[in-house]
């Protein structure tokens, strides 16, 4: 069982008689986790290395065979990604666009949450703009011509470093 439970990244558990308020049971305590986030650079650095990731070659594929006028990425970050997960979450926006493939015009970073969810996108012709998802958003046009979407979230093993 301790195998296992490292295994989740839990560092201890422990088991608690009841009290007053709450019911006996098993407490459990996850490994700390911290990060330095900087300024937001490492949004675009991360997502050049995951979308030119083997992996992900799904989605360039998806964008490229398309025929769409504009072709948008959509990452989601999730907690495993915990530097990319905390920029994107406190809004941060990069200076440089990413290095990415002709086949991406657009790309969004949304942190994996419940609405309303803050996240940032980029295109060729505007750059950066930050961005708060509620669940009535309608992304902001960009044409008037047809467009696709892909999506790819980081797997749990795959972390910012």
């Amino acid at each position: 069982m301790r195998d296992r439970l490292r295994g989740l990244h839990v560092s201890s558990c422990l088991a608690y008689a009841p009290t007053g308020k709450h019911p006996p049971g098993f407490y459990i305590y996850p490994e700390a986790t911290a990060c330095w986030v900087g300024d937001g650079e490492e949004i675009p650095r991360f997502c050049e290395d995951f979308l030119s990731d083997l992996a992900q070659s799904d989605v360039l594929g998806k964008l490229a065979r398309t025929g769409a006028d504009e072709r948008h990425a959509i990452v989601i970050a999730t907690l495993d990604q915990f530097g990319l997960y905390t920029a994107v979450d406190m809004g941060l926006t990069p200076s440089h666009a990413p290095d990415l493939s002709t086949c991406i015009d657009g790309l969004w970073v949304i942190a994996s949450q419940a609405p309303p969810v803050q996240g940032c996108y980029w295109t060729r012709p505007t750059g950066w703009t930050t961005t708060v998802l509620t669940a009535n958003h309608t992304p902001p046009p960009t044409t008037h011509h047809r467009s696709a979407l892909a999506y790819t979230q980081a797997p749990l093993s795959r972390m910012a470093t």
